[in-house]
This record gives structure tokens, C-alpha cells and sequence, in this order.
């Protein structure tokens, strides 16, 4: 039996932000249901009144909300430092097959029958 390495794939910057920008998500959205549990009275017992707790988890999720702002401006800086020049270097890169499959592709999209058009 074949043992299978286990090689560490180094995260991108892309990979990054996809993960952090769905976990923000997922808090956001643990956030709103504890909410809605203390709007209906179903959470569990505590010091605080309704409306401090609300206020609270309303805060956090303000938080989070501001931080998935700056992920995305972050992934909109990155995009915005993709250059002409940078794009030709990366294609030159690329073999024959890659080459053609992308200029088939422009011209796919020229013509307005790609996906991507």
C-alpha cells in the first residue's frame, strides 16, 4: 500500500480572506440567532435585561460587520494591483495548451458567448 504524503499547501492571500470572511459569517449569523432566542424569550437565564443584551450582541455583530468591510477592501486592493504588464508576464508563463485555451476563451468572451462575458 501506497503512503500518501501530506505536503502543506501555504495559503494565498485569496485563500486567506475566503476563510476569514466565512467565519465572520458564521458569527454573524450565530449572533442573529442568539437574538432572535432572546426575542422570544427562549435563551437562557441571565443578569442582563433584553434589550442590554441585544444591544450588546448588536455591537459585536457591528464589529464583525466592519471587519468583513476591510477583507474586502483588501481583496479589492489586490485586484486593483493586477496590471496589464503583470497579466502578459503570467501568460507567457503559461504552456501552448494554456496559451490557446485562454485565447479561445477571449474570443469567446469577445464574441459574447462565453460564461465569463
Amino acid at each position: 500500500m501506497a503512503k500518501t504524503a501530506n505536503k502543506r499547501v501555504e495559503p494565498t492571500a485569496e485563500t486567506v480572506l475566503d476563510a476569514a470572511i466565512g467565519v465572520l459569517h458564521i458569527g454573524i449569523e450565530a449572533i442573529r440567532e442568539e437574538i432572535e432566542k432572546i426575542k422570544a424569550g427562549k435563551a437562557g437565564k441571565s443578569k442582563y435585561d433584553k434589550a442590554a443584551r441585544i444591544s450588546y450582541l448588536a455591537q459585536k455583530a457591528g464589529s464583525i460587520a466592519d471587519s468583513v468591510r476591510k477583507a474586502e477592501a483588501a481583496r479589492a486592493r489586490r485586484l486593483d494591483e493586477i496590471t496589464f504588464e503583470l497579466v502578459l508576464t503570467w501568460f507567457r508563463r503559461l504552456d501552448k495548451t494554456d496559451q490557446l485555451r485562454f485565447e479561445r476563451e477571449l474570443q469567446l468572451i469577445g464574441s459574447k458567448r462565453s460564461g465569463l462575458a
